[in-house]
């Protein structure tokens, strides 16, 4: 199913089909030209958000597979099996090198379940990133509160170009916590870890989960 704007990117106006078969232009399933001609569909809500939501290509990277957690409502453990952290350095040279690769490239994400899961190699990124200059900005998607995510550590992300984390905060209550198994957020400081990353310009955004036992 074709969003209503799409006939807006790329693939659609130079008609560069998807797959072996070019669809949707070129493929069986559409043999009439005119059943691909979304310039005359309009939908109001969807060019409403279109026109809404900031949007830009960030290309993705992982600094590690798995979680150091256990929590019992996650699948993580069972697709990625133990928690394994990519070095700094290795991450670093992706990053140059797809850069390298792609100048245009303004900002990336590191798209794993848990981009913090090591504090020590998480702030070495840091320092590789914030000595390279090269121009680009960079999200989490998906952090722990931790009690080590604090007011120095969060100003080195953003020296670094960090600029949007998502933190898996789940629940307020540490007692619900621990009996979820996530054992890397014990003793943070939630208001704090939130504080000290909107305070250093970091944009923040919260996941939260109702109906824990």
């Amino acid at each position: 199913v074709f969003w209503p704007q799409c006939h807006t990117e790329k693939a659609f106006t130079e008609k560069k089909g998807f797959g072996n078969s070019g669809f949707p232009f070129t493929s069986k399933e559409y043999a009439d030209a005119a059943s691909v001609d979304y310039t005359k569909v309009d939908v109001p809500n969807a060019r409403w958000h279109e026109q809404h939501t900031f949007t830009c290509f960030a290309f993705p990277t992982y600094s590690s597979r798995g979680c150091p957690n256990a929590c019992i409502y996650c699948t993580e453990r069972n697709f990625a099996g133990r928690f394994r952290i990519r070095s700094a350095d290795r991450v670093f040279g992706d990053v140059r090198r797809q850069k390298a690769l792609r100048p245009e490239l303004r900002m990336f994400r590191l798209h794993e379940s848990t981009s913090n899961g090591s504090v020590p190699q998480l702030a070495k990124f840091c320092d590789l990133m914030a000595g390279a200059s090269l121009g680009l900005s960079w999200a989490m998607n998906g952090a722990i509160m931790r009690k080590e995510i604090d007011e120095r550590l969060a100003a080195k992300l953003a020296t670094a170009g960090c600029c949007f984390i998502n933190y898996g905060l789940e629940t307020a209550s540490h007692r619900v916590l621990a009996g979820c198994g996530k054992t890397l957020s014990r003793d943070a400081d939630f208001d704090r870890v939130v504080r000290s990353t909107a305070d250093a310009g970091i944009e923040v955004a919260l996941n939260i989960m109702f109906g824990l036992p």
